[in-house]
């Protein structure tokens, strides 16, 4: 799993059934490297949810500007919660011409007219009146039963779930669901970029985050490959309510090894082109999430298999990457503390060892160092 930097500005409009004259709109979307497809603040269990403001509406256009006229760029779902950060005028629909700026948990910005918008007590009210089933038919236009069936089961338990193996299991159910809608995913990727979807061509999937509360869908590979991911941030939170602290451990692990910005990279790597990048080591990073993972190992063993997965490769960052940020002071000071702090096996601690011998002649080692100096 990975992450993506979602900086940018969006908006959100009219539901496409209320606007007819704008359904004949021809603006395609650009899909530019690793931005997400998914820009709202993802359904989740708990008291904060109340408190969020909800949409209203299927296929709520999200368009430039607050405008009726301005290109739609995606759509939103009955039951997609989104973070407001400001009120602002525009164009009018139905007598009203208040529009909503948005801001969600991926940074995004855009605007969504408040005729598609309830908040407070009229939110809470709306999202009481949701049956769990909230966008079953238009998930079953996409899905298969097999697959609505696995989609409906993940929802029940991740909302179900009381203690920290539960979640945890839950997560485990993430990936296998991933695998499954995979295709579907893809193919619409695949329809978008071909230019002969409906105008505007949008893969129209944010309804599937009231079923998968903790996901996002990606776009990678050079803007070839659509995913399903999840946000380590919203597991997290998730996290606080479960009996047990071993999922709090581990995602709180999850959450340092992929960062903020892009759940498609570890945090360490600076990435400057598609496949790679410099390696952050010497800013503590790569001791963090190897702390963090000895505090999972030591709590359980569920998750083993993913941890030692982010370990090994947090590990092979430090022993082979050809690229780093910081100086050769900096990176020493940090494998130092690794080396006294970290649990690790005598092949590890031989390896950081001589990567400590490595550093200190960078140039004989095919070593580039403190290419934050030419930023």
């Amino acid at each position: 799993m990975g992450k993506f930097s979602l900086r940018g500005s969006i908006a959100l409009s009219l539901c496409e059934e209320s606007n007819p004259e704008g359904r004949s709109m021809k603006y395609a979307i650009l899909s530019s490297l690793f931005v997400a497809i998914s820009c709202v603040s993802l359904l989740q269990a708990g008291p904060a949810a109340a408190e969020k403001p909800v949409i209203t509406g299927d296929y709520v256009r999200i368009r430039m500007n607050p405008s009726l006229k301005a290109p739609t760029l995606d759509y939103l779902f009955k039951g997609n919660e989104i973070e407001i950060s400001q009120k602002v005028n525009g164009d009018s629909y139905q007598g009203n011409a208040v529009w909503v700026k948005i801001r969600s948990d991926r940074t995004r910005e855009g605007y969504v007219h408040s005729a598609f918008v309830a908040e407070g007590k009229e939110a809470a009210k709306f999202r009481r009146s949701l049956p769990d089933s909230v966008n079953k038919d238009i998930l079953a236009k996409d899905f298969s039963p097999t697959q609505v069936a696995a989609i409906e089961k993940y929802r029940r338990s991740y909302f179900a779930a009381k203690t920290d193996q539960e979640l945890s299991q839950v997560y485990l159910q993430t990936k296998k669901l991933a695998e499954m809608l995979g295709p579907v995913i893809q193919k619409k990727h695949d329809l978008n970029n071909s230019g002969n979807c409906s105008e505007p061509c949008s893969l129209k999937l944010n309804y599937l985050f009231n079923y998968v509360p903790a996901g996002i869908i990606l776009i990678g590979g050079e803007g070839t490959v659509a995913s399903l991911q999840v946000v380590p941030d919203i597991f997290y939170r998730r996290a606080q309510s479960t009996k047990g602290n071993y999922d709090d451990l581990f995602f709180a692990l999850l959450g340092a090894y992929y960062g903020k910005d892009d759940p498609l990279w570890p945090a360490f790597l600076v990435r400057t082109w598609d496949y790679g990048g410099n390696s952050l080591l010497g800013q503590g990073i790569h001791l963090d999430i190897l702390k963090k993972s000895d505090a999972v190992l030591d709590a359980g063993s569920l998750l083993n298999e993913e941890v030692e997965q982010m370990r090994n490769w947090t590990l092979k960052d430090i022993e082979s990457s050809e690229s780093y940020y910081e100086d050769k002071n900096t990176i020493i000071q940090e494998i130092q503390k690794i080396l006294s702090s970290i649990k690790l096996n005598d092949q590890q601690r031989s390896m950081l060892q001589k990567r400590i011998i490595q550093f200190q002649s960078p140039e004989a080692n095919d070593i580039v160092l403190n290419q934050k100096a030419g930023q």
